[in-house]
């Protein structure tokens, strides 16, 4: 049900005449506006419906984005607990890491799920998005081997972010892009995202203090589907430099906080 949250996320479905964040625009410049960094956030319940039988979630979540001369690589590491109305739990343990070409065409991915009940899952492939071409496509070699199509301008997580950034830069209030993490075996998310207005952080991390970020509400939809309603809704608080200071997870009946705890810097990459 929970998904990795990935550097990037939205909100309702948006008219023709959106404006769109431009997927092109992506170069191997704008990606060195990222910072390299370590976070960990602590995952609680904000909200449930009645008609869920959830009473509770909690987790915790790292990050780590780490900088190579011409990509990113990422780790991404969350323990979920589970509690219901019977009295049953589940813990989830989720690891993933990928690696991510800074031209924003080639993206590797590893997802392994452990579930408390011993319900194991694998996810790993290879996407590719070459340049002047209608189409990408994405290697699965698990949990079988696959190969599905990927939409014209779809992004990656770190392109995906950057792209977002970018339009919170030019003063646009709506985005719309397909997006792929490699978290499922599925095509690419269209995401529709509107940007809200810059604001200053006030969460009490130091190596936060004075910047300011922007709240960009996303909705998820399924690309295979005519849909009018999000699969999922992320609210993040995006900075200039990549990092996610907060972030709410909105399943419709089930509202997850999630509250960044800690963050540091890392070292950039040292290319001549």
């Amino acid at each position: 049900m929970i998904r990795c949250f990935l550097h990037s996320f939205f909100a309702t479905v948006l008219t023709a005449m959106s404006l769109f964040a431009n997927p092109e625009a992506v170069s191997q410049t704008s990606f060195d506006q990222l910072l390299p960094h370590r976070a960990f956030y602590k995952m609680s319940t904000k909200q449930t419906a009645s008609s869920t039988a959830l009473l509770n979630v909690e987790g915790r979540l790292s990050f780590e984005m780490r900088e190579l001369c011409a990509s990113w690589t990422v780790e991404q590491r969350y323990v979920m607990l589970y509690q219901r109305d019977d009295g049953s739990e589940t813990q989830i343990n989720t690891f993933l890491s990928s690696w991510e070409e800074k031209t924003g065409e080639q993206y590797k991915f590893f997802v392994k799920r452990d579930e408390s009940d011993g319900v194991e899952k694998v996810i790993e492939g290879k996407g590719i998005v070459p340049k002047n071409k209608a189409r990408g496509t994405v290697k699965f070699s698990q949990p079988e081997p696959k190969q599905i199509t990927l939409n014209k301008g779809t992004l990656f997580p770190a392109g995906h972010t950057v792209a977002l950034i970018q339009a919170a830069k030019s003063k646009k209030k709506i985005a719309r892009n397909f997006l792929f993490d490699g978290t499922e075996v599925e095509p690419a998310a269209l995401v529709n995202s509107i940007i809200g207005v810059q604001k200053t952080y006030l969460g009490g991390l130091p190596q936060l203090d004075k910047t300011t970020y922007w709240p960009i509400r996303m909705a998820f939809f399924s690309a295979e589907k005519q849909q009018l309603e999000p699969d999922y809704e992320i609210t993040i608080n995006l900075h200039d430099n990549g990092v996610v200071s907060g972030l709410i997870l909105d399943y419709g009946d089930l509202i997850i906080d999630v509250e960044l705890m800690e963050i540091d810097y890392l070292q950039r990459a040292s290319c001549n």
